[in-house]
C-alpha cells in the first residue's frame, strides 16, 4: 500500500483545469459522451512525480454551468490512499472501473463499486481509497460555480439503486406535456448540483432554451434533433449532455416508460 500525502481535491482541480485549457469542448448541439474515453481509451496523462503513481484523464464536455470528465489513476499495487482535508465542491461520480472507499473522520466507511453513482459532498473530510484492476476510473460531473453553503451532511451518498430502477418515484407532470403520465424523484439537492430521476410515457415535444443537463439513459430511448441539426438517438446505458439554451425536438420511447437520471447545476 502506498499513501499519498497530496490533497486529492487539489489534484482534481488542477488536472481538470489543465484539460479544460487544452481542449475546450463547449458545444451548441447535443454532446454524446465519448464511448472510447468511457472505456479508458485515448486518455491523456501518465506517471507523476510520486513513486508508482499515474494519472490519466480527458475532458468530455466543458459547458457554461458544469463540466464532465473521465479520470483514472492508481499507485503501486493498484491501490491508492489519499487524505482529504475538506473537499472543496460537490462532485457527482460514476465508477467505470474499480472501487472507491471514503472513510469519514468518525470512522464511517462508504464503499462504491463499478456501476455505482454517488456524490462526494462539499466539505467531506477523511480518507479516500481507490482500487482498480490496473486503473481506478471514474466519470465526474462538477459545477463551475462554487457555493458558500454546505449540504446538511458531508457524508458521501450512494444514489439509490431502487429509485434508478423506477421504484419509489412520485407521480409528477411534464411541463410541456401535462396530459402524460410521469414520475420523478429528487435524489440529491445540493448547493452546486441537483440530481433527479425522471420517467414518462412515450411522446415527442418541441422544446426551446433548455437548461444545461447531464443525462444517463436508464430505460428506453431518446431521439433529440436540434434546430437545423441531425437527429441523435440514445439508448439504455448512454450518456449525453444537453447544452445551455438548446432548442429542438425531444422524442422518447420505452417499454411503458422512458427513464433517465439527470444532473443539473443548482440555481
Amino acid at each position: 500500500m502506498q499513501q499519498s500525502t497530496m490533497n486529492l481535491a487539489g489534484i482534481i482541480v488542477a488536472y481538470i483545469a489543465s484539460l479544460a485549457f487544452s481542449s475546450h469542448l463547449f458545444a451548441q448541439d447535443i454532446v454524446r459522451l465519448d464511448p472510447k474515453a468511457l472505456s479508458g481509451l485515448g486518455l491523456e496523462g501518465g506517471t507523476t512525480d510520486v513513486e508508482g503513481q499515474v494519472r490519466y484523464g480527458k475532458m468530455l464536455y466543458d459547458g457554461e454551468k458544469f463540466n464532465v470528465s473521465v479520470a483514472a489513476g492508481n499507485a503501486a499495487g493498484n491501490r491508492e490512499v489519499m487524505e482529504i482535508e475538506s473537499f472543496p465542491f460537490q462532485e457527482f461520480c460514476y465508477i467505470l472501473n474499480g472501487t472507491a472507499t471514503l472513510i469519514e473522520r468518525d470512522g464511517a466507511a462508504h464503499t462504491f463499486h463499478t456501476g455505482d453513482f454517488f456524490v462526494i459532498p462539499k466539505g467531506f473530510s477523511g480518507t479516500f481509497i481507490t482500487q482498480g484492476n490496473h486503473l481506478y476510473q471514474v466519470l465526474l460531473v462538477i459545477a463551475d460555480e462554487r457555493s458558500d453553503s454546505f449540504a446538511d451532511t458531508t457524508s458521501p451518498m450512494l444514489i439509490d439503486r431502487a429509485n434508478i430502477s423506477g421504484l419509489g418515484l412520485e407521480s409528477s407532470t411534464l411541463p410541456w406535456a401535462p396530459e402524460l403520465q410521469a414520475n420523478r424523484k429528487l435524489l440529491f439537492d445540493g448547493s452546486e448540483l441537483t440530481i433527479s430521476v425522471v420517467e414518462g410515457e412515450a411522446h415527442s415535444a418541441e422544446l426551446s432554451d433548455l437548461a444545461e443537463e447531464f443525462v444517463y439513459v436508464v430505460s428506453g430511448s431518446a431521439t433529440l434533433t436540434g434546430v437545423g441539426g441531425e437527429p441523435q438517438t440514445f439508448y439504455k446505458g448512454d450518456f449525453f449532455v444537453v447544452p445551455e439554451g438548446w432548442s429542438g425536438t425531444w422524442a422518447v420511447d420505452g417499454n411503458m416508460f422512458y427513464r433517465e437520471l439527470i444532473a443539473v447545476a443548482a440555481e
